[in-house]
C-alpha cells in the first residue's frame, strides 16, 4: 500500500514540477485563471493592472496536473495512461485503503515510466537525479514491463487479425459488404466519450473509448470544488472483435491523452 501512495505522490510532483519549468503560474487552480491571463496582457503590454498576490492559493489536483503537464512536455504525453494507473493505485490506497495485488506492482512500475519521461525533459542524468543504484533498477523494471506488455499486446493484435482474415474468407461472394455494414455500425456499450480510430489488427474503423472521471476538494462547509477529465479506458473493434485496455494500448503506441471534461450538476460525495 505503501508503494502505491508513494508512486502516487511521485507522478503528482513531477507533474507539477514539470508546470513550474514551464511557468509557476499554471500550478494554480481555475479560480486564479483570470489572474494569471491579466498578468500575462500585462507581460505583453496590452494591459496595466495592480500586482496580484499567489501566495497561499490552491494547486490543481494531480489528475489534472498530468493532463496539463502532457500539453507543455512532450516528453511524458505517452506516459499519460501510465500516469494515470499510478494515480489511480494511490487513491484506491489512499482514500479507501485498499489496493489490487494483481496489479498494484505494474501500477507502480508505470508510475515510475512517467517520472523517468518527466527527468529526461529536465535534461537531468536519471542517475544523478534517483542514485546510481535506484536508476538501474527502475530502468530494468520499466524495461521488462513494457517489453511484456508490447508482446502480450501484439499477441492480441495478431489474433484478432487472424479471425478477421478467416470471418473475410468465409463470407459467399456479395455478401462481405452487408455483413462488414453491419459489424461498422455498432458502437461500444461502454464508456461516456467515444472516438473513431484504425484499427491495428484489420485496418478498419475501431473506437476510442474514454470514461468521465471526476475528483471532488473539500473547500469547507457544503462547499466541495469538482475537477472533471477524461480517462482513457482503451480501444475496441467490432470488424475483428479486438479489446485493448488502456495498458495494451499505451503498449502497442495507441496512447491518446487524457482532457478536461465539463460536467454540469456534478454531486459532491455524501
Amino acid at each position: 500500500m505503501d508503494a502505491a501512495v508513494h508512486a502516487g505522490a511521485a507522478v503528482e510532483l513531477m507533474a507539477k514540477a514539470i508546470l513550474v519549468q514551464v511557468d509557476p503560474r499554471l500550478l494554480f487552480d481555475d479560480r486564479d485563471g483570470h489572474h494569471v491571463l491579466i498578468d500575462l496582457l500585462v507581460e505583453r503590454g496590452v494591459a496595466t493592472a495592480q500586482p496580484h498576490s499567489y501566495r497561499g492559493k490552491k494547486t490543481v489536483g494531480a489528475a489534472k496536473a498530468v493532463i496539463l503537464s502532457a500539453r507543455v512536455c512532450e516528453q511524458v504525453r505517452p506516459h499519460v495512461g501510465a500516469a494515470q494507473q499510478a494515480l489511480e493505485a494511490r487513491n484506491d490506497a489512499a482514500h479507501a485503503a485498499a489496493i489490487n495485488d494483481s496489479r498494484v506492482t505494474d501500477q507502480v512500475t508505470a508510475g515510475i515510466d512517467f517520472v523517468l519521461a518527466g527527468v529526461d525533459s529536465f535534461v537531468r542524468d536519471r542517475a544523478a537525479f534517483l542514485g546510481a543504484e535506484v536508476a538501474e533498477q527502475v530502468e530494468r523494471e520499466v524495461a521488462q514491463r513494457n517489453a511484456a506488455l508490447s508482446s502480450a499486446a501484439q499477441r492480441k493484435v495478431k489474433r484478432a487479425r487472424e479471425r478477421y482474415e478467416a470471418l473475410v474468407a468465409r463470407l459467399p461472394d456479395g455478401g462481405s459488404s452487408e455483413v462488414l455494414t453491419e459489424l461498422g455500425n455498432r458502437t461500444p456499450h461502454a464508456g461516456d466519450v467515444t472516438e473513431n480510430y484504425d484499427c491495428p489488427a484489420c485496418g478498419n474503423s475501431g473506437w476510442l473509448i474514454w470514461d468521465v472521471e471526476i475528483d471532488f476538494e473539500y473547500e469547507g462547509p457544503d462547499e466541495y470544488s469538482n475537477n472533471a477529465y477524461l480517462l482513457f479506458l482503451g480501444f475496441e473493434c467490432f470488424f475483428c472483435s479486438l479489446q485493448l485496455n488502456h495498458v495494451e494500448s499505451d503498449a502497442i503506441g495507441i496512447n491518446p491523452r487524457g482532457e478536461e471534461a465539463h460536467v454540469d450538476g456534478a454531486s459532491p460525495p455524501p
